[in-house]
């Protein structure tokens, strides 16, 4: 009995201690404009020498996700919004936190 239970505790700490699949692994963040207003329709880029490009646009409230991602450096580009200008491109590890686009 005991060892039954050491072994699904093992499993369990298998799995839970797995890789993440690259399906889950992204970027997400929110682009917004002065007072932390969220823009919608901001054209995202992620490019990686190794992986090419991704893209996507900001929602109605100013969040992005691109998936599937592969871990590494990858320099995150973010298109005019409204006039404002734009946050300089920057280079970020993913895996990694969620990124916050300022517009001035």
């Amino acid at each position: 009995m005991i060892r039954s239970i050491l072994g699904i505790l093992v499993c369990i700490g298998l799995v839970a201690c797995a890789p993440q699949p690259a399906a889950d692994r992204g970027v997400a963040g929110r682009a917004v404009g002065p007072e932390g207003r969220p823009l919608e329709g901001v054209s995202i880029d992620l490019v990686s020498e190794q992986e090419g490009r991704r893209g996507t646009t900001t929602g109605a409230d100013g969040r992005f996700q691109i998936l599937p991602v592969e871990p590494g450096r990858w320099t995150l580009t973010a298109g005019p919004a409204l006039g404002l200008q734009a946050p300089a491109p920057m280079v970020i590890e993913v895996p990694g936190p969620d990124v916050l686009l300022e517009y001035r």
